[in-house]
Order: structure tokens, then sequence, then C-alpha cells
């Protein structure tokens, strides 16, 4: 358990980095005596003045040991949580950054690419039928395609005579209102869909950044710059660096991954039966449900019948123009249907591609600032993180 999860990752080099910072430790400890040795040959002034500083760095050293025991303990902690949520998620048992990069990959790589997808095909597809229909109406006449209501005479004298007509031809608003719905999906869906894609492959491309310079380089260099801060005069500055440097690699290994971790049970759990109020979500995550391909969705179908609506398709209109020379009357709530449902699976994507982001990055730059204002405060400061959040 100790290698497989509390060091996170599956390479040796991830799982080293307890190793490497102890050999830091372990390095510091052999210059601190080697100068101490050779301080027993300086005069007596200088030799209390390097003594004085080598103990303010055996002191530092025991306290990063201390740290690295205790980083060692919350890592143990946050890998029991992620394999609990990817246990109660997906059935496997990962890691934070292994599961985080499942999560994130298969968001960003598979359900936001075919989302983007489906929404640029639609869009082609409507363009397609606002050329088809009022092609086909110029090409029939203004009598296709239209709607026609009549009230004959009963009487005797003249039956049958057409009283009052009503007739209107909607075809041309039709190919029009088909031309709108291409724009929306073109120029509003799109380059929504693709700031999420964005935001989230920022996220993806992060992760194993992450997960290999934290604690196999940047903690190092952190430990080492606290040392150097506490027996140098007048290094303020340069210690409260230090403490940033640290709090922001304990930040970005153990709290960013485990909170994406947690927005996967937080979506599972929002649209379970669990939450004592799904039933007014009136809705279902669909973002699951996406088809893989557009094409194999779209058979029956260029409206959109990917999102299980029946609406007219390209090959069935002309396939009964063909046998009969009339098309059927086109329903507009379907392809209304088909508009607010991909706007519910925008509202979703948008939900755990940037809300769901900026809550990680609020609770990770949090944690981090005021872990970094608990050690400035030094050793007697611990009670002050609390506070500090």
């Amino acid at each position: 358990m100790l290698q497989t999860c509390a060091l996170y990752g599956g390479a040796s080099y991830v799982n080293s980095w307890l190793g490497i910072n102890f050999a830091v430790i372990l390095a510091g400890i052999f210059v601190v005596t080697l100068v101490y040795m050779l301080s027993r040959f300086l005069p007596s002034s200088m030799k209390g003045k390097i003594t004085s500083v080598m103990r303010v760095e055996l002191t530092q050293l025991f306290i990063s040991v201390i740290i690295i025991i205790v980083l060692l303990g919350a890592a143990s902690t946050a890998c029991s949580a992620s394999t609990a949520i990817s246990q109660h998620v997906t059935h496997t048992t990962e890691s934070p950054f292994a599961y985080s990069d499942y999560y994130i990959g298969n968001l960003t790589l598979n359900t936001g690419l075919r989302l983007l997808t489906n929404v640029y095909l639609t869009s082609i597809d409507y363009g397609i039928d606002s050329r088809v229909y009022p092609a086909l109406i110029n090409y029939e006449g203004p009598g296709f395609l239209s709607y026609s209501s009549q009230i004959k005479s009963t009487s005797t004298a003249n039956p049958g005579a057409e009283i009052f007509s009503v007739s209107f031809n909607f075809g041309e608003d039709l190919g029009a209102n088909f031309g709108i719905l291409s724009d929306l999906y073109l120029a509003v869906f799109g380059p929504i869909i693709t700031l999420v894609i964005g935001s989230l492959f920022v996220q993806y491309l992060s992760i194993p950044i992450f997960e290999y310079t934290a604690f196999t380089i940047v903690l190092p260099v952190a430990l080492i710059m606290r040392s150097i801060a506490y027996s140098a005069s007048g290094s303020g500055g340069l210690r409260s660096a230090s403490n940033a440097v640290l709090a922001i690699a304990i930040a970005v290994y153990l709290i960013y991954p485990l909170m994406i971790s947690y927005n996967s049970y937080i979506v599972n759990w929002i649209f379970s039966v669990q939450n004592p109020y799904f039933q007014y979500l009136h809705t279902s995550f669909t973002l699951d449900s996406l088809p893989s391909t557009f094409f194999s969705s779209l058979s029956s179908s260029v409206s959109g019948s990917f999102l299980g609506i029946s609406t007219p398709s390209l090959n069935s209109l002309l396939g009964n123009y063909a046998s009969t020379g009339v098309l059927p009357l086109f329903d507009p709530f379907a392809v209304t249907s088909q508009v607010l449902t991909t706007i519910d699976e925008m509202a979703q994507f948008i939900f755990v591609g940037i809300f769901l982001f900026g809550l990680d990055v609020t609770v990770t730059l949090g944690f981090a600032q005021s872990l970094a204002s608990s050690l400035d405060a030094g050793i007697e400061g611990a009670a002050s993180f609390w506070g500090n959040i």
C-alpha cells in the first residue's frame, strides 16, 4: 500500500519522492557534521559562530524529517479517499493522480470532443436543411409544402362550390429558421464547448507535471531553501519564499488531485437517488450517454436523433418526395426539444468543466496560502493554520 498508493504514481521515479527527500536531509546532516568537525580547527570566536549556525541547521533538518513524516501520513489518507471514490464510481482502486488523469482525460478527449462533434455536425445538418426546403419549394411551385383549409357550399343549387379558403406556404420560413439554428450551433454552442474543453485540457496537461515534479523536485528544493533561510541572517524574504514554495508543492500534490477525484463523486451523487433533492432536478446526467460517433447515431436523421428525438431526415424527406411528390409536415416541437436537450448537456458540461474546476483551484490556492502563513509563523504557528482557512 505504501509503494503503490501513498507515494502515488506507477513509475519508480514518482514513487521515489520519499527516498529523494530523505537523501536531501541526510546530505544536509553530512554537511553540517563536516562543517562542525572542520570548525574544531578554527579560532574559538569563529568556532562559536559556526556551532550556533550548525545548531539551527540541525533543528531545521529535524523539522524537515517531521514534515516528511506528516506528508507521508497525509498522502496515505488522500490515497484512501481517492481509492474509495474510484471504487464507488468506477469500481476500480486508483491513486489520486491516476484517477484524476482518467477522469479529466475521459471528460476532455472523449465526452467533450464527442459533444463538440455533435454540435458542429448538427449545425451542418441544419445548414443543409435550410437549403433543401426552399430549393424543393421553388422547384415544385408556391403551393408546395403548404397548409390549406377550405369551406365548400352544401346548397343543392351549387354543391361543392368553394366559399372560403385559407392557405399559406411555410417552406421559405422553414429554411430561414433552419439557417438560424445552424448559426446558433456554429457561432454560440460550438465556441462555448470549445472553451470548456480548453480549460479541461489545461488540467489534463498539468496533472502529470504536478505528479512528476511537486514532491521529487519542488519539495526538496523548498526544504533546502528553508534550511538556508533559517541559518542566514537577514533572510526573512528567503524564508517566506521557501515556505510559499513548500506550501504550493504540498497543495498541488495532495489537495489538487484529490479535489478532482471528488468532482466525479459530486456529479455522481447529484444525479443519484441518494440526493434528497434528486426529484427536483427534472433531468439526468446525459454526458456519459452521448454516442461515440455522430454518424452512427444519425443513420436515420440529420436533424439530431442522437438525442432520441424523432425529426424528419433528409433521406426520408427525399425518399418520400420521390415516391409521392409530397413532403411530410414538419414538427417544430421536435427541433425545439433537441435544442433544449443540447443546452442542458452544455450546462452540465460547463458545470463539471468550469465551475468545479474553479472550485478545485480555489480550494488548492486557499490551502497553500493558509499553510504558507502558518509556516511563516514558525513551529508555534501550527494552530494558526486553521484560523487562516
